[in-house]
């Protein structure tokens, strides 16, 4: 019995599902148009994920932008990922080990003891007074899912802008305390920050 379809094209990458594997490095005019209205170089490497959108613009530090990494890596360490998809799925697969992990014959070890580092991260997150804070970095730092305002091609009403400075300040608390938690340095406030992230 004949297979439908059309058959597949041989000399390409696929993932496990049989799609084709993307290279999201690949500059269409789509995708150049879309990192201009994020605010970036389209050429800048860090214009593919949001945080690093969020770094390049100056709105978190090189500090922050280690606390979430770090996190993003733990979380993939001990839940996995299939391929990279994003400039911050390559860093996080890196920091993570990368294929090196799978072939480690001390794996279990490892992935234990990325497991209880990330248990005390998100202890550090839930000690602050709200959940906002480890919603907002999960949702960056582990699902690359975009802050509402970093489309600079989309208008925003007065009560948008206001949630999306809660948001910013929620991501801030926690990468403070993650970066409290590993020891990575402290800013008490945005100026300080700013300051520290050039």
């Amino acid at each position: 019995m004949a297979t439908r379809g059309r058959p597949p094209a041989q000399d390409i990458e696929r993932e496990p599902n049989g799609r084709a594997l993307r290279n999201a490095e690949t500059m269409t005019p789509q995708l150049v148009a879309r990192r201009r209205a994020l605010g970036v170089d389209e050429n800048d490497p860090r214009a593919s994920y949001p945080l690093g959108i969020l770094f390049a613009r100056g709105a978190i530090t090189r500090i922050d932008h280690a606390a979430a990494l770090k996190f993003a890596a733990l979380h993939q360490i001990v839940f996995g990922r299939r391929t990279p998809k994003s400039h911050l799925a390559k860093l996080v697969y890196d920091l993570a080990g990368g294929p090196s992990l799978h072939d480690d014959p001390e794996r279990d070890r490892r992935v234990r003891e990325a497991a209880e580092e990330y248990g005390r991260a998100w202890s550090a997150l839930k000690a602050l007074p709200t959940s906002r804070p480890g919603h907002v970095l999960e949702n960056l730092a582990i699902h690359d899912r975009e802050l509402r305002f970093m489309d600079t091609a989309r208008a925003r009403t007065p009560a948008a802008w206001a949630a999306d400075q809660r948001d910013m300040e929620a991501l801030q608390e926690a990468t403070d305390a993650l970066a409290r938690h590993w020891h990575m340095g402290h800013y008490g406030d945005k100026a300080e920050r700013l300051a520290a992230a050039g």
